[in-house]
């Protein structure tokens, strides 16, 4: 659990704790030079056996290093995910959750959407949207090794639904791009 601490008070904390976990008692006393050495040390960990690693109060670690997260995203895209590591992000910051994490669509019959907590909420992140829609809820299945029961029944039948949201948002947003770059026809 990280606190309001420097980002080496909190890279020594979470080594230190990374290595008790991990039967490393040896290496107790050293520390990870970066984020970026210590969560691929923790990968390097989880790739024959599943690993939970569970950051809470990520935004007090992203306070201190605010490239925290897209160093997350990279490792993740590039070859945590070929691991069996578990990443759960938690944090009290409430703003920065809802900003880092999770966007909320308001309806349109609130009157004032600055000023009303309603309306409905979905993660930001397209992957995390896809593993919580049909990864989690059919894991045991995809682990007994029967994927294409999974594909055939649970994701094929909804995944244009579920990719159009996120298609239309990546078209405007190149929309966008190249609208900014004077390439489209006036």
């Amino acid at each position: 659990m990280a606190d309001a601490q420097s980002r080496t008070d909190q890279q020594r904390a979470f080594s230190r704790v990374a290595f008790e976990a991990l039967g490393e008692p040896a290496l107790e006393t050293t520390s990870f030079p970066d984020w970026e050495t210590a969560i691929r040390f923790v990968a390097s960990r989880a790739r024959s056996e599943a690993l939970l690693l569970a950051l809470d109060e990520f935004g007090h670690l992203c306070d201190s290093d605010p490239a925290l997260p897209s160093i997350l995203r990279r490792l993740w895209d590039a070859e945590l995910r070929e691991t069996r590591l578990h990443v759960v992000l938690c944090g009290s910051y409430v703003s920065f959750m809802e900003r880092e994490v999770l966007e909320r669509r308001t309806p349109v019959t609130d009157r004032n959407p600055e000023r009303t907590r309603r309306g409905r909420w979905r993660l930001s992140d397209p992957f995390f949207r896809f593993w919580f829609r049909f990864v989690l809820p059919n894991r045991s299945v995809l682990e007994a090794g029967d994927a294409w029961q999974v594909w055939n029944a649970k994701i094929a039948p909804f995944l244009d639904p579920h990719v159009s949201t996120t298609f239309e948002e990546v078209c405007a947003e190149h929309l966008g791009h190249l609208n900014r770059r004077g390439v489209l026809p006036a």
